[in-house]
């Protein structure tokens, strides 16, 4: 993707470290599901963002994260999912967005 769609993005994360992840890449709309669920003031959040914005989920390479982007690709079929391999994301005996390394 180049920089100009990148700056109409918006990034959905599970948690805390991994939005931190990204706003150290200076990407800043970032929305977290805070969980292994999504709740549906979150869901109505992001289908609104979605008539102006793209929606990218980057969920963690695991069952929690990957029930994660099926709700919302359900609920937000314009989401589009970037897929990270596991063997990138893992650090420290943990999977996750916050370990892939920044490159």
């Amino acid at each position: 993707m180049s920089g100009k769609i990148l700056l109409n993005c918006i990034f959905v994360v599970e948690g805390k470290h991994d939005e931190e992840r990204l706003k150290k890449l200076d990407y800043t709309y970032v929305v977290r599901t805070e969980g292994t669920s999504v709740p549906r003031e979150t869901i109505r959040h992001l289908q609104a963002l979605a008539a102006l914005h793209d929606i990218i989920i980057l969920t963690d390479p695991d069952g929690p994260g990957q029930n994660i982007a099926n709700i919302l690709r359900t609920h937000i079929p314009s989401a589009k999912t970037l897929n990270i391999l596991k063997k990138d994301s893992i650090k420290n005996n943990t999977v996750g967005v916050e370990n892939v390394p920044l490159h």
